[in-house]
């Protein structure tokens, strides 16, 4: 560790560049600087810092650090957070990294540069949420790859999407390279982002400037091999990894390791040799299954290859998949509006052609899910191409991609898109349940890219926020509503509700008895009277806001009284009586046993079913005048079987 903070206190502070000062060539070796970003020019390529942000760097890498004002990521706290780090020529391949102080960041702060004899770097001094202050700091050498740091307990990095995470450091593809983050913290992969605990430094670039910083008593290693990567293995873990290119590879590895070997999709490891220059490792026997299905008409259908317990998301015009070699089994399904086929236990070799065809278990109705988590959340890193193609292949035609406390991007390739329409939303992380709101935007000025502020707000005002006074569409769950008191007093209008079990019908009824007239979703959501060829982001928005839904978890409920389905009010008779017809639709590993007619005076009947097959009910009931009716359905065998149709509104609201 340098003596930074000794040069600091004697140095005189770094002078403020003038506009006309913008550079814009990389640093030559031996050179350092930090200061304030003075043009948009400065800002390194795909970024989100700004012109009066700071900049910290040298000939390996360069850093933008947030001035004090927002967090980009968190809804707390200042700036003084590392928001951008590129290669001197590269991308930016950070979103952000937040240090912590005592389980929290600064409140306020003031941030300040200095430079002194071959060393860089920037001073954070702040107030933390108690009251008490403190300082943390970033210093850079002339000569490495290697940010100094001081004053944190913990550091946590937002790491762009398609990041992985390989022993103690995290790998980001860009334009050019990869570029690597690792600490001499303990690591913690909470999936998305990741924490080091305790760090003194962060090694910051391409894969041989990283690896030679964290073993400097290493080694070169080259060789052949007809894999995609070699990975450096250390009492059974992978602690590094370089990639093969034209069947050659060479990388640096520590001095002691277990050793090294091939690996590549499909096909099975090499076996794990000590490391010698000119050494050969070749994968072994590979294993691939070239998919295709259809529909009963015979046109392709995303669907996904369960294949020894892992799933292959497939669309059409997809590759082989890559299995690996040997006996497996599976099956082929496309979600819960068709049956599944099940392949049965084979030996896979070289490549197998799989030819399946798929049968529709349901009506016109567009599969969606309103809570797919997608990237900056905590827990998600995945691109939204990768998650959404893998909803396509669960049949989903419309999602909506939320983070908790943060606004996800959603960019699809054409061939995605065919399949799949998305929409970003936001999901509210605070203590009134977890309410959602869409669609939205980022906003780089603002803390968490725009998020709703829920610590300054009520529930209500928290809403409305979040709708931004109703230019959005809300979903609330039960914790929401609770907290949020006499549904009669809201002023607020919540387009839909969120059902995350069967238990949770009472309560969504009891907000239908104050003549809500909210739309139910579920883990996933049926979506009436739209056909496979009219399926879009708009229809499916349509089709939310009217209410022509099933909250579900596979089932699909066809109610109507007197003709009338859920998203149309049926005009108040002076007749007791009303003819209703339900239809209960369901791939057989999904279909209930049970369904139950609801009004709010009750349970107007219930029917057991005999059956796997489509049910369908057509029977006289009493239904006083201005009710509603809805209808639900479930399983005695498999509580996780459950569906819950949009009401039918009698005369009202």
């Amino acid at each position: 560790m340098w003596g930074w903070a000794l040069w600091l206190a004697c140095a005189p502070p770094a002078p403020t560049p003038d506009p006309a000062d913008c550079r814009l060539a990389p640093l030559p070796e031996g050179e350092v600087q930090a200061r304030r970003i003075v043009c948009k020019e400065e800002i390194l390529p795909g970024g989100e810092a700004s012109p009066g942000d700071w900049l910290l760097e040298n000939a390996q890498i360069r850093l933008a650090i947030r001035d004090a004002s927002v967090s980009l990521t968190q809804l707390q706290g200042t700036g003084g957070t590392i928001l951008d780090a590129a290669l001197p020529t590269g991308t930016d391949a950070l979103i952000e990294a937040i240090p912590e102080v005592g389980g929290s960041w600064f409140e306020t702060a003031e941030v300040s540069a200095w430079e002194q004899d071959g060393a860089a770097g920037l001073l954070v001094r702040g107030t933390l949420p108690d009251g008490s202050t403190g300082e943390v700091g970033y210093a850079l050498s002339s000569d490495a790859a290697v940010l100094e740091l001081t004053g944190m307990d913990r550091l946590t990095i937002v790491p762009m999407t398609s990041s992985e995470v390989t022993g103690q450091a995290i790998e980001t593809p860009t334009d050019g390279d990869w570029v690597l983050f690792s600490s001499d913290g303990a690591i913690e992969d909470l999936g998305g982002w990741v924490r080091w605990e305790a760090p003194s430094l962060l090694r910051i670039g391409d894969r041989r400037a990283v690896y030679q910083a964290q073993w400097p008593g290493g080694r070169f290693v080259q060789g052949q091999s007809d894999g995609t990567w070699i990975e450096v293995l250390d009492q059974d873990e992978t602690v590094a990894r370089f990639p093969v290119e034209d069947e050659h590879f060479s990388g640096w590895i520590p001095d002691t390791i277990d050793g090294v070997r091939a690996v590549a999709d499909g096909a099975q490891d090499s076996p794990t040799r000590a490391a010698r220059n000119g050494m050969e490792l070749d994968v072994g026997a590979q294993g691939w299954i070239s998919l295709f299905v259809s529909d009963a008409d015979g046109e392709p259908l995303p669907a996904t290859l369960v294949w020894n317990g892992v799933d292959y998301p497939w669309l059409p015009g997809d590759g082989a998949l890559p299995v690996g070699a040997g006996l497996g089994s599976g099956q082929i399904q496309a979600g819960h509006g068709y049956d599944t086929v099940a392949i049965p236990e084979q030996i896979i070799s070289d490549t197998v052609p799989l030819e399946v065809q798929l049968s529709r278990q349901v009506g016109d109705a567009l599969l969606a899910r309103t809570d797919v988590v997608g990237a900056p959340d905590p827990t998600e890193r995945r691109s939204s191409d990768q998650i959404l193609r893998n909803e396509a292949g669960a049949g989903v035609r419309y999602a909506i991609l939320v983070a908790q406390d943060e606004i996800p991007r959603v960019s699809l390739t054409d061939r995605t898109a065919e399949w799949i329409s998305a929409q970003a939303g936001s999901q509210s992380g605070g203590p009134y349940g977890a309410p959602m709101t869409w669609p939205w935007s980022t906003d780089t000025d603002a803390p968490a890219h725009g998020a709703t502020p829920w610590h300054q707000l009520g529930p209500l005002d928290m809403l409305d926020v979040m709708t931004k006074a109703g230019s959005r569409r809300a979903v609330i769950d039960q914790g929401w509503s609770e907290d949020a008191g006499d549904p009669s007093l809201w002023g607020i209008e919540p387009e839909a509700y969120r059902i995350d079990h069967i238990d949770q019908l009472d309560a969504y009824v009891g907000l239908l008895q104050h003549w809500k007239p909210l739309t139910p979703v579920g883990p996933w959501t049926w979506i009436e009277d739209i056909r496979p060829e009219e399926a879009s982001t708009t229809e499916a928005v349509r089709g939310i806001i009217a209410g022509r839904t099933t909250a579900t978890t596979g089932p699909r409920l066809v109610l109507t009284v007197d003709g009338v389905g859920p998203g149309e009010l049926l005009p108040a008779s002076k007749l007791p009586a009303h003819r209703v017809t339900l239809r209960v639709e369901a791939a057989s590993h999904r279909a209930p046993t049970h369904a139950s007619l609801i009004s709010d005076q009750g349970v107007i009947a219930t029917w057991a079913f005999k059956g796997p097959g489509p049910v369908y009910l057509d029977t006289v009931v009493t239904i006083g005048p201005e009710n509603w009716v809805l209808a639900a359905t479930w399983s005695e065998d498999k509580p996780q079987v459950w569906a819950v149709s949009a009401p039918i509104w009698i005369g009202r609201p």
